[in-house]
Parts: structure tokens; sequence; C-alpha cells
């Protein structure tokens, strides 16, 4: 395992914001629209898959060398292994009678 203390590798933390607009417009007295406008991670902020004890992110890739057949490992400790979604958005219309 290591000698490593628990929780001293961290990273940035997780943060997200999401936004929704909607307005209802009257058509008739019996029927309406309503418009939806929905954003997630408005601010587009880029959050990392860190290594976790979930298993968030693999520290050790173990494969077998090309050229000499070896079993060989590959360590990435201290990467990210990526991030989570990017901004998304959203518009929806909804008819109401």
């Amino acid at each position: 395992m290591g000698s490593l203390g628990r929780n001293t590798f961290v990273g940035p933390g997780y943060w997200t914001a999401d936004m929704t607009l909607s307005k209802t417009f009257k058509i008739t007295e019996r029927v309406s629209i309503k418009f939806d406008a929905a954003a997630f991670n408005v601010f587009n902020r880029a959050n990392f898959i860190l290594a976790t004890a979930g298993g968030g992110a693999n520290n050790t890739y173990f494969h077998t060398n090309p050229v000499s057949g070896a079993f060989d490992t590959t360590s990435n400790f201290g990467q990210a292994a990526g991030t989570l979604n990017a901004r998304n958005m959203q518009l929806g219309l909804k008819v109401s009678f």
C-alpha cells in the first residue's frame, strides 16, 4: 500500500451550479405555453476525476509489454483520470390546454 497518510493526496473540490429560467405565455384563456431554458454546470468549471478509495481513478495499469512480452505496470499516480461533465444546456416547450 505505501506509507502515505490518509487524505494527504487531495485535489480541487467538486463544484457545479445549475440554473433554470422559465416563462409562461398565455395564448387564450384555456391555452398557455411554457418555455424553459436549463443549464447545468453553468460556469463550466472543470471537475477532475481523482483517485479515491471508491475507485474513481485507477492509479496502476497492468499490461503485457508488446516488445518483451513481460508483465509491466504503468503508474499514473498524482494525475487526474479525466474530467466530469462540461456545461450542458437544454430547452423545453410545453403546451397546456
